[in-house]
């Protein structure tokens, strides 16, 4: 059986973990095509100060098996990715910002490429409106994308 991992990394979100875990979790139960994998959403804490780690535990008391918290000691997203990628092994990652920015109805359309090994990594683009900084910085990762990768 494959197994899949969804990582969420978190700083200081205790206003919304909850809610978009939960939310991931009962739409996870449901999904189409995910049933013939072991899967489990990783909270990935990086250093937060708030409550977010005490919700953690909490949501991996209530929902064993299916949720679990990793601290990661280094601030940063990637230090976040590399380090449940190293104690979560898994075949599949999907990595989302916990405030879910897309439509989780898509997530197959950005999964099954890769579970069926038609693609090695998929991106989905994320949902409403950026600040025009964000935008110019995502069009010069394009850009470099295009120039490095030859995407």
């Amino acid at each position: 059986m494959k197994r899949h991992t969804f990582i969420l990394p978190v700083y200081n979100e205790q206003e919304v973990l909850e809610e978009s875990v939960t939310h991931l979790l009962k739409f996870l139960k449901t999904f189409e095509g995910i049933e013939d994998t072991n899967w489990k959403i990783v909270i990935a804490d990086n250093l937060s100060n708030d409550d977010t780690a005490n919700i953690s535990k909490r949501l991996v008391d209530t929902y064993q098996n299916r949720i679990y918290y990793l601290r990661v000691n280094e601030r940063g997203r990637g230090n976040a990715l590399k380090q449940t990628v190293q104690n979560f092994p898994s075949d599949f990652y999907t990595y989302m910002d916990i405030d879910l920015p897309m439509e989780l109805k898509d997530l197959s359309n950005l999964n099954n490429p890769v579970i069926n090994g038609k693609a090695d990594i998929s991106v989905m683009k994320r949902r409403g409106k950026r600040p025009f900084f964000r935008k110019l910085l995502t069009l010069g990762l394009r850009v470099m994308s295009k120039v490095l990768l030859n995407f």
